[in-house]
């Protein structure tokens, strides 16, 4: 009778030992797929953030590159009539002035991706933002087009210095995607 009561014992121990290691495995991968879950869910949202601050700014630089590009185009055709110096026509003014309300309806396109930016703590890539429109900023500040419209010089050496800020901004964005993985 002893050795019975011994033999259920040893029993129920090793009963309760496989149920303790079979918990605890179960346990391991089960936090294990929530992490990897978690982790997939938290690239998949920070992808969808970073790929709508690419749209967006893309949204405000191709509105702004329209823009110079106009200026420069006005001021190609000052220089092949032969009076380079002279103020853009009503007709360019109006297309100037069409064209700059385009770039301004973007801005808050710039804001919600610089906001974006700083949310998802992307420094590099907000401060490249505001990099690139301080340097549009200072471009269109400097074009007083009623009086005159700046050199061809100007206008390559303002879109070069744009260029070289836009080439930085996108250059941090490829970081931030590939910091991701």
């Amino acid at each position: 009778m002893a050795s019975e009561w011994v033999v259920v014992a040893h029993d129920a121990v090793k009963i309760g030992v496989g149920s303790l290691i079979t918990g605890g495995l179960a346990y391991l991968g089960v936090r294990t797929t929530m992490q990897s879950q978690r982790r997939n869910f938290e690239i998949e949202r920070k992808t969808k953030m970073l790929e709508q601050v690419a749209c967006d700014m893309e949204a405000f630089v191709t509105a702004a590159t329209n823009y110079l590009e106009l200026v420069d185009g006005i001021v190609y055709e000052n220089q092949k009539a032969g009076d380079a110096s002279r103020p853009p026509t009503k007709e360019q003014l109006e297309s100037l002035m069409s064209l700059r309300r385009e770039w301004e309806k973007q801005l808050p396109l710039r804001d919600k991706a610089r906001a974006i930016a700083s949310l998802l703590g992307e420094r590099k890539v907000e401060t490249s933002i505001n990099e690139y429109f301080s340097h549009f900023a200072v471009v269109v500040d400097g074009l007083h087009l009623d009086e005159r419209l700046p050199s061809t010089d100007e206008v390559i050496a303002s879109g070069a210095e744009m260029n070289k800020v836009l080439r930085v901004y996108r250059t941090e964005l490829s970081k931030a995607f590939n910091s991701l993985f």
